[in-house]
C-alpha cells in the first residue's frame, strides 16, 4: 500500500530527473514585433476563403496547452463575426460525443501539430464524419496536416511562423496564429500596425512593484483572475501560462460568475492577489465588482483603451508581460522551466486509442443522424441492430449484372474536381469493366466529365460506360462525341425558370443557363440546401411546378420533370446475364433534394456519404470516417465476380 510519506517521495523532482526544455523567455519576448509584422502581412487567402464558406453548422475549435487559447479566440470570433454558434474544448473532453461531433464543423489549433493529445482527437473526430475538419499549424510539415487532409472534407493549414519552433511556452506561436486567424475573420483593420501599440507595459510594471500590506503582487502564489467576453481567450493564456510554469496557482471567473459563490473564496484567502483585466466594454461592472471587493485583497487593474479584438491582443501582450514580472521575482526563466521525467511520461501518454473501423457502429450512427435530422423517432438499440443485419442482408444476397455510379463526390472527390480521378478509384472501376459489367456514370455536369473519364479509363473499355450527363436530361455512350449543348435554345421551361431566379434579385448567385439544365452556383458555399430553399421558394411562389429542382455538394440544378438519373437505364447495355438480376447504385447525396435521391431508393443502393431516413435503402457500410471515392474502392474491393453476376460480400462486421 502506497502511503503518503511514500507518495510524496516518488514525486519528488530530483536532480536527475529534471530536464531543462526552451528557449530564453525574454529572446522570445523579443521577436514578438517581428511575428506579428509577418503575421499581419502573410497571404491568407486560403485560409479567409474557408472561414467565408464554412457554413452555419455549429463550430467546436480545439486546442491543447497554450494552442486552447487561440481555439477560444476562434469559437469567440465565429459566434460574433458570422452569428453562429461556436464553442471551444480541450481534445479529451470533446471527443465524448461523436453524434455532437459528427454535426459540427471542427477546427483545430496546434503550433506544431503534432502533441498526441490533437492527433488521436483528429482521427477520432474524422471517424465520428464531420461536416468538416480544419486544422491551423503554424509550422510547416505538420503530422496533423497529413490526418486532416485524408479526410475527404479535411484542410490543413500551415503558415511558417519565422520564428520557428516556440520553446516551453506559447509565445510567437500565439501572436501569429492569433493575428491570422483574425485577419481571416475579417479584423484585419481593427488590429494596430505595430505590436508595441497593443500595450504599454509601464503602468503595469510600476502596479506589480507596487506593495499591498508590505508585499508586493508577484509574491503572491494565488491568483483570481477576473475577465469579460472581449479578454476571455488571455484569460484563457494567463491561466495556462501561470500553471505551465509553475508560478503560481490561478482561478479564472467572469465578472459576473465570479458573483455566483466565488467570492467566498476572497473571504477565506485575502492573501489571494485579483488581476482584472479591463477594456471599455466592461469597465463599469469591473469598476462596481473592485469596489465592493474587501479592503485586505490586493488588486491589479490592468487596463486597455482598445475594444473587441484589438482588447484581446492588448491583454494577450499584458500575459506575456505578467508572466516575465513573475518569472523574474521568483529567479526563474518560465521559458526554461526543469520539467520532470514523470511529466514527460505524462505528455506521452495516449488518451485517443487508434479509431476502430468499426462498420457496423458507423453504420447506424449515419442512420441515426439521418432519422434525428428529419425528427423521427429514435428506435432502440435492438431495432438498429435489426434494420442493419436486415440490409446488409439483402443487399449481400442480390446479384447485380451493371453498376451505376454518380459522380461529383463519389468517382471523383471534390477536393479534386479539377484534377481527375484518383488513381485507386480509376482501378477499382477497371476492374468492373474488365469482368464485363456495364458501368453507368450519372452526373449533373457536362463534357469535362467525359474528358476526364477518357482520359482515366482505356479506349477498350469505353463500349460498356455509359454517361447520364445534366442529371440525366442527356444520356450517351462514353464512346460517343455528340456535341452536348450545340446551338440549341434552353427549353422554354428552362429559360423561364432562369428569369424567375434572376427576378428574385439575390446577389453572388451566379445562374448558368444550357439548354437542359439551369444551374445555381452560391460563391464560396458549403452546402447547396440554402440555395436549394431559395431557389424552390422561388419558384414556388412564380408557381414553376413543370421543373425538378435537386442539390448536390455546392450547386443548385433545375432540370424538367421528366429528367432523371434513372434514365441512364434505359440506354444501359442491360445484359440480362440471370433472372432476378440487379443494378447496383452507388452515390453520395441520397437525402432530399440531393441529386442521388432517385437513385439510391432502392434496395440495391449504397451511399459513400451521407444517408436518408430510409431504413430499407441508401446505407453507408463504409468504415468510419471513410468516405467519397475512398468509400467506392472500399466496395468494388468487397465484389465477387462471376461470369453471369456479381454480388458484394461484405463480411460480419
Amino acid at each position: 500500500m502506497l502511503t503518503m510519506k511514500g507518495l510524496k517521495e516518488s514525486l519528488a523532482l530530483k536532480e536527475e530527473d529534471k530536464r531543462d526544455l526552451g528557449r530564453p523567455y525574454k529572446l522570445e519576448l523579443s521577436q514578438l514585433e517581428a511575428t506579428y509584422n509577418w503575421a499581419l502581412k502573410a497571404d491568407i487567402a486560403e485560409f479567409s476563403k474557408e472561414t467565408r464558406s464554412s457554413g452555419e453548422s455549429p463550430l467546436l475549435a480545439i486546442g491543447s496547452g497554450g494552442s486552447l487559447s487561440t481555439a477560444c479566440l476562434v469559437a469567440s470570433l465565429e459566434q460574433r463575426r458570422k452569428g453562429n454558434f461556436a464553442t471551444f474544448d480541450s481534445p479529451l473532453l470533446a471527443s465524448g460525443n461523436p453524434l455532437f461531433l459528427a454535426d459540427a464543423r471542427i477546427f483545430i489549433v496546434s503550433a506544431r501539430g503534432r502533441n498526441p493529445d490533437v492527433l488521436g482527437f483528429a482521427r477520432s473526430a474524422i471517424a465520428a464524419e464531420p461536416v468538416s475538419v480544419t486544422s491551423l499549424c503554424s509550422m510547416k510539415g505538420c503530422p496533423l496536416t497529413d490526418v486532416v487532409d485524408s479526410f475527404d472534407r479535411g484542410k490543413g493549414l500551415e503558415f511558417a511562423s519565422p520564428a520557428g519552433k516556440d520553446g516551453y511556452l506559447a509565445t510567437n506561436s500565439l501572436v501569429a496564429l492569433n493575428t491570422i486567424v483574425a485577419r481571416a475573420y475579417g479584423g484585419d483593420n481593427d488590429l494596430p500596425r505595430r505590436y508595441r501599440e497593443l500595450f504599454d507595459p509601464t503602468g503595469l510594471r510600476q502596479s506589480l512593484a507596487e506593495r499591498h500590506q508590505g508585499i508586493p503582487p508577484v509574491q503572491s502564489d494565488e491568483i483570481l483572475l477576473l475577465f469579460g467576453p472581449d479578454t476571455r481567450s488571455a484569460a484563457v493564456d494567463f491561466e495556462s501560462k501561470f500553471h505551465e510554469s509553475g508560478l503560481a496557482n490561478v482561478q479564472l471567473a467572469d465578472y459576473r460568475n465570479f458573483a455566483h459563490g466565488r467570492h467566498l473564496w476572497l473571504a477565506q484567502r485575502p492573501n489571494t492577489t485579483v488581476f482584472l483585466f479591463i477594456c471599455p466594454n466592461d469597465k463599469a461592472i469591473a469598476d462596481a465588482t473592485q469596489k465592493l471587493l474587501p479592503k485586505p485583497v490586493h488588486c491589479v487593474r490592468v487596463e486597455t483603451s482598445f475594444r473587441g479584438i484589438a482588447a484581446t491582443f492588448a491583454m494577450q501582450a499584458a500575459v506575456f508581460e505578467i508572466v516575465a514580472a513573475f518569472g523574474e521575482d521568483r529567479g526563474r526563466d518560465p521559458g526554461r522551466p526543469a520539467v520532470p521525467v514523470f511529466g514527460r511520461k505524462l505528455y506521452h501518454l495516449n488518451a485517443f486509442p487508434q479509431a476502430a473501423k468499426d462498420v457496423r457502429s458507423a453504420s447506424i450512427l449515419r442512420k441515426q443522424r439521418a432519422q434525428k435530422k428529419v425528427g423521427l423517432p429514435e428506435l432502440s438499440a435492438e431495432q438498429w441492430e435489426g434494420a442493419y443485419d436486415s440490409f446488409k442482408r439483402r443487399i449481400s444476397g442480390l446479384r447485380f449484372t451493371q453498376c451505376v455510379v454518380d459522380y461529383d463526390g463519389t468517382i471523383c472527390d471534390h477536393r479534386d474536381r479539377f484534377t481527375g480521378i484518383a488513381a485507386g478509384t480509376t482501378k477499382s472501376l477497371i476492374s468492373l469493366l474488365d469482368g464485363g459489367f456495364p458501368l453507368g456514370v450519372a452526373t449533373g455536369r457536362g463534357k469535362s466529365v467525359r474528358e476526364t473519364l477518357r482520359r482515366a479509363l482505356p479506349k477498350r473499355l469505353w463500349h460498356l460506360v455509359t454517361v447520364a450527363f445534366y442529371n440525366g436530361a442527356i444520356v450517351l455512350p462514353l464512346s460517343s462525341n455528340q456535341d452536348l449543348n450545340g446551338d440549341t435554345e434552353p427549353a422554354p421551361a428552362l429559360a423561364e425558370v432562369a428569369q424567375v431566379i434572376r427576378e428574385g434579385n439575390i446577389r453572388a448567385i451566379k445562374v448558368t443557363v444550357r439548354p437542359v439544365q439551369v444551374t445555381l452556383e452560391l460563391e464560396d458555399a458549403t452546402s447547396a440546401e440554402p440555395l436549394w430553399q431559395l431557389a424552390s421558394a422561388l419558384l414556388s411562389k412564380a408557381n414553376k411546378t413543370n421543373v425538378r429542382v435537386v442539390a448536390s455538394s455546392r450547386s443548385v440544378d433545375i432540370v424538367e420533370a421528366e429528367t432523371s438519373k434513372l434514365n441512364i437505364l434505359k440506354s444501359m447495355p442491360g445484359i440480362a446475364r440471370s433472372s432476378g438480376a440487379e443494378t447496383l447504385f452507388i452515390g453520395d447525396r441520397p437525402a432530399w433534394p440531393g441529386n442521388d435521391f432517385e437513385l439510391l431508393a432502392g434496395p440495391g443502393s449504397l451511399s459513400v456519404d451521407e444517408v436518408g431516413f430510409d431504413l430499407e435503402a441508401g446505407w453507408n457500410l463504409a468504415p468510419a470516417g471513410v468516405s467519397g471515392s475512398a468509400a467506392l474502392v472500399y466496395y468494388f474491393a468487397q465484389i465477387k465476380k462471376s461470369t453471369k453476376y456479381f454480388r458484394l460480400a461484405l463480411g460480419r462486421s
